[in-house]
């Protein structure tokens, strides 16, 4: 985690394993960090690395935030999904498939 995302101030870092146990799923607990201060994070994995990611403060009173649910192909086309990543939406939960 870093103060900005170009990531020269790291402020926290750690080592986390995904298993199959656990569906390759991982979860990282950071400490020290500044209530109401966004952080910037990326996962590396040899010389790979994600995407850099935001975290929102924790004073935030406001999410804007999609839920989605499975498709039926059989009912027609389901485009929700292009809709939702081309809007002002912060937080996206998908519940199915």
């Amino acid at each position: 985690m870093a103060s900005d995302a170009a990531f020269p101030q790291i402020v926290y870092q750690g080592t986390v394993k995904a298993k199959s146990e656990t569906g390759f799923t991982t979860k990282a607990d950071s400490n020290g960090l500044v209530a109401g201060t966004s952080y910037f994070y990326r996962f590396v994995n040899g010389a790979a690395t994600s995407s850099v990611s935001r975290t929102l403060p924790t004073t935030a009173t406001r999410l804007k935030w999609a839920e989605m649910n499975s498709s039926n192909d059989p009912d027609g086309y389901f485009n929700v999904c292009a809709k939702v990543a081309n809007s002002d939406v912060e937080y996206a939960l998908h519940l199915g498939d």
